[in-house]
């Protein structure tokens, strides 16, 4: 039991400090890796399907994205390493791929797409599973990040409203998916 606990909190403390790691050596170098990022519908753009989540174009930006990282990551750390990981992979791969082939032509950064996409899917898991655990969680993570819901479609030109979007599609569909595994 321990070694899962463990195992959880090195992919969850892994994944963050690469995202802390990445901004800070972009913050030194005035954000040089932002050309990593998203570009719809470029094959140079594709790369940014796995890196654009690591890349903020703001100290701001980064704050805004690993403090709830961070805390929906942990609380979904509890439901399970398999969940964790695979929720990860497929809210990344999904999100990123819908945002490249439906984006606006601008460069999509950050992690707010994973955000959406965990947020989306303990939502959605507690629908899917039924179980006490998944809808206390649901419950809680509606009470104290409901309000990711206003900012769903925040149609600021700089902000892309395609990753949040699509990171809940993809939440969405990966806690359909993996509660149907499950059962």
């Amino acid at each position: 039991m321990e070694q899962k606990i463990k195992q959880r909190f090195t992919f969850l403390g892994s994944l963050l400090a690469a995202i802390i790691i990445i901004e800070v050596i972009n913050f030194f170098t005035a954000r040089s890796l932002n050309y990593l990022g998203l570009l719809p519908r470029t094959l140079s753009g594709l790369t940014g399907v796995i890196t654009a989540p690591f890349l903020h174009g703001s100290l701001w930006h980064f704050f805004s994205n690993i403090i709830p990282l961070a805390i929906l990551g942990f609380i979904l750390s509890l439901h399970g390493y398999r969940n964790l990981v695979l929720s990860f992979v497929s809210i990344v791969l999904i999100s990123g791929i819908l945002v490249w082939l439906f984006g606006r032509s601008n460069y999509h950064i950050g992690a707010s797409g994973l955000v959406f996409g965990w947020w989306a899917f303990l939502l959605a898991l507690g629908y899917f599973q039924r179980d006490w655990k998944a809808i206390l969680t649901a419950i809680v993570v509606f009470i104290f990040y409901g309000g990711l819901l206003f900012s769903l479609f925040s149609f600021r030109s700089y902000i892309s409203f395609e990753y949040h979007f699509f990171g809940v599609i993809a939440g969405i569909l990966s806690a359909w998916f993996l509660a149907r595994k499950k059962a």
